[in-house]
């Protein structure tokens, strides 16, 4: 995994939490066409937050953090609501971040692709990813239109 190599490279301790993704269904159930960023999105990142938080909490740490705001696609007042809230929750510290800012999401695409690492280009679940290729199918029809009206011999 990247993320991994990433973190080693640095010299930072890496642990990855588990997928529930019945768990996952379960809540998100009925919210299949909620818009990215919607509500489907925000019960996402409390659930994800949570298990984080609460990993720090029982091992000690006195910060938690998620690197979600580095997209353009997420909500990072949400988020960081989110991990406040949870933070008091849990009696520990949560690092609150836009990281798109300064041009945070654009650095991230060229180190990743300095490194060579994967870039996954939705956030994991199954709806987004759905989106994902319906825009990768638009933006291709699009194009191949582009291409017949720039080229309409061929």
């Amino acid at each position: 995994m990247d993320i991994e190599a990433y973190a080693r490279i640095n010299g930072i301790e890496f642990f990855e939490g588990s997928y529930d993704y019945s768990r996952w269904h379960y809540v998100t159930e009925g919210l299949e066409k909620e818009p990215e960023s919607g509500f489907r999105c925000e019960i996402c990142f409390n659930m994800r937050l949570n298990q984080v938080a609460r990993y720090a909490a029982v091992n000690d740490f006195e910060w938690f953090a998620t690197t979600l705001t580095i997209s353009p696609h997420k909500n990072s007042r949400l988020v960081n609501r989110i991990g406040k809230h949870l933070a008091e929750d849990y009696g520990i510290n949560f690092y609150k971040a836009d990281f798109k800012k300064n041009n945070g999401f654009h650095k991230t695409v060229s180190l990743s692709k300095e490194m060579g690492f994967y870039r996954q280009n939705y956030c994991g679940c199954v709806y987004s990813c759905n989106e994902s290729r319906k825009r990768r199918q638009h933006r291709e029809e699009m194009e191949r239109q582009a291409e017949q009206i720039i080229s309409p011999c061929n």
